[in-house]
């Protein structure tokens, strides 16, 4: 009976251990990098994994995800430099707590297309609290922000933010806003697909307080034929006060070995003062 009853009280305590769904996912990519006036170069892009356990609590979704990044070289991976994060959500509404994304960096980003280079200048930032609403009819908003002093690892101090989507057939829009103590960032953009062609655009802006504004463009148009991907992606910055532009443009060609793997080529072409040409060749396993 002394046994019965101590292998009792010790399964109270280990089952509670095994009630969540636990999940491992993440990525590597290995990439050779060669870059005009330098040497070629052999990098790990992304080495992640993400531990996710999920528990249903009285109709309360209760979830945590471990990211575990080891780096984020030319980085175009869906986790990289995120840290760890715990939700809660009900009745279609959600809070998430740790380095996660803001309400401006919720939403956006159609034009960060290619699989190395580029990316979308103004595309908000990671905050310590995030509140996604309910979705209705294809709107979705998220209201997040940081306290002034220390946060969660990776998070922006003193900032608050807003982002709003809206989904129709073949695309959807959004609208960003972001401040911090002493900045303001909005952006806004647009997507469209139709019979393998997806077009996107985004624009941006960056009140810098005392220093120059900044303004950013972003335009991609990609063509999936089966299972190969063709796409180009031009970023624009201008400063304000600045002669010139900082221009980069990168075309690629992705293919999908099966299942989860990738291999890609993606070339950068690039107008901006220090910076070089670059060409990527990489492949990607994502599990």
């Amino acid at each position: 009976m002394k046994k019965i009853i101590a292998a009792a009280v010790a399964s109270a305590f280990v089952v509670p251990a095994f009630a969540a769904d636990v999940t491992v996912t993440g990525e590597t990519e290995m990439t050779y990098v060669s870059t005009s006036g330098s040497t070629d170069a052999a990098t790990n892009a992304d080495n992640i994994v993400v531990v996710t356990a999920t528990e249903e609590i009285d109709g309360v979704t209760v979830s945590t995800s471990i990211v575990m990044d080891q780096d984020a070289v030319n980085d175009s991976g869906d986790y990289a430099g995120d840290g760890s994060t715990l939700s809660i959500s009900s009745g279609g509404m959600t809070l998430t707590m740790g380095d996660t994304s803001g309400g401006m960096d919720a939403v956006g980003d159609y034009t960060d297309v290619s699989p190395a280079h580029g990316g979308f200048n103004l595309d908000g930032a990671d905050h310590a609290f995030a509140l996604a609403l309910p979705s209705m009819n294809g709107l979705n908003v998220t209201v997040s922000f940081s306290p002034e002093g220390a946060g969660f690892d990776g998070t922006t101090a003193d900032s608050t933010g807003v982002g709003v989507s809206y989904a129709f057939a073949g695309g959807e829009a959004y609208y960003g806003q972001e401040e911090d103590a002493t900045e303001t960032h909005t952006s806004y953009g647009v997507k469209y697909g139709m019979n393998g062609i997806t077009v996107a655009y985004e624009r941006g802006n960056d009140d810098n307080g005392a220093s120059a504004d900044e303004a950013s463009t972003g335009f991609s148009l990609t063509y999936k034929m089966g299972d190969i991907l063709l796409g180009v992606e031009s970023q624009t910055k201008q400063v304000d006060g600045s002669a010139k532009n900082e221009d980069e443009t990168v075309t690629f060609v992705e293919y999908n070995l099966g299942s989860n793997v990738d291999i890609y080529v993606a070339n950068l072409t690039n107008d901006v003062t220090g910076d070089s040409d670059a060409t990527t060749v990489g492949v990607e396993f994502k599990f």
